[in-house]
C-alpha cells in the first residue's frame, strides 16, 4: 500500500490474488454506494462492486484518514521486538491485578468496501493504582485514558481476534467504575466525551471528571460507565457491546 498525504491505494482481498491477473483501478465515490466505475490498464471501462473485488484484483483510491496511526502488523515489521504482538498472553505479577482486553470480534463492517476495513478505537478512562486512605490523599489522584486502535479487515468480520491489550494496568478494589468508549473511526473535527471514573473511599463513591477524545464523524459503537461489579461478574466471559463482542479479564 502506497501512501500520499490524504490519499492511499487500497487493495481489498489482495491475499487471494493469483499473481497473474492485472488490476482494475477505481476510486471511493464518497456517497455511500457500493458500486462504481473502474478502468482496466488497457483503458476499458467496467463496473466494480465488492463481489468483483473478491474474485479479481481491484485497486481503490480512497482517503487516508488513518495515516498517523500504525497497526500492530506495521509495528511488527518495523521493530522485531514487537514479536507476536496480540497473540501473546499478557501476564501480570501475582500482587497486581491488571484489566485486559483479551479478544475482539466485530459483527459487521461500518463503511462501504471502498473505504476498506474498520478501524476501531477502544478508550478507557480510570484511576490507576488508587489506594487513598484519607480525604487529603484524594487530591493526589487524577484519571488516565488508555487509547488504542484495532484494525479489522473485511474478511475478519465475525472472527475472534486475540488482542491482549492493557486497559487498566493496576486495578485496585477501590476502583468502582470506569468510563468505556468504542468508536469506528471516520475522521472529522476533534471533539470529546465528557464523562467520569469513580472510586470508593470510606464507603463513599467519588467521581473524577475526564474528557475522552473522539472525532465528530466517528461511529459510536458503545459508550458508558462499567461498574466494578459488572467487570468482576463477567471476568473472562464474552460481553456484547452493540455490534462488537469482547472478552475482558482481570488477571
Amino acid at each position: 500500500m502506497k501512501n500520499w498525504p490524504g490519499l492511499q491505494i487500497y487493495w481489498p482481498y489482495s491475499e487471494s490474488w493469483n499473481q497473474k491477473e492485472r488490476p482494475v483501478i477505481t476510486f471511493d465515490p464518497l456517497d455511500g454506494s457500493d458500486r462504481n466505475i473502474g478502468y482496466t490498464l488497457d483503458g476499458e471501462k467496467v463496473f466494480v462492486d465488492e463481489e468483483m473485488a473478491r474474485k479479481h484484483p481491484v485497486w481503490v483510491v480512497n482517503c487516508n484518514d488513518d495515516a498517523a496511526f500504525r497497526t500492530l502488523e506495521v509495528r511488527r515489521r518495523e521493530d522485531p521486538s514487537w514479536g507476536e504482538g496480540g497473540r501473546l498472553i499478557v501476564r501480570s505479577e501475582t500482587d497486581v491485578k491488571t484489566w485486559v482486553l483479551r479478544s475482539f470480534l466485530a459483527r459487521r463492517n461500518y463503511d462501504t468496501w471502498f473505504a476498506g476495513g474498520s478501524e476501531f478505537f477502544v478508550k478507557c478512562g480510570a484511576v490507576e493504582d488508587f489506594t487513598a486512605s484519607t480525604e487529603a490523599e484524594l487530591a493526589l489522584y487524577s484519571p488516565t485514558v488508555s487509547d488504542f486502535m484495532i484494525v479489522v479487515k473485511r474478511d475478519q468480520v465475525g472472527q475472534i481476534l486475540d488482542f491482549n491489550a492493557v486497559l487498566v494496568s493496576d486495578w485496585t478494589p477501590q476502583l468502582d467504575q470506569v468510563a468505556f468508549l468504542m468508536v469506528e473511526d471516520d475522521g472529522g473535527s476533534q471533539t470529546s466525551w465528557k464523562c467520569s471514573a469513580m472510586v470508593k473511599y470510606n464507603s463513599k463513591s467519588y467521581g473524577f471528571d475526564l474528557q475522552i477524545p473522539l472525532n465528530s464523524r466517528d461511529d459510536i459503537v458503545w459508550r458508558g460507565q462499567l461498574s466494578r461489579r459488572y467487570i468482576e461478574k463477567y471476568n473472562g466471559l464474552v460481553s456484547h457491546f452493540g455490534d462488537v463482542d469482547l472478552v475482558l479479564a482481570l488477571i
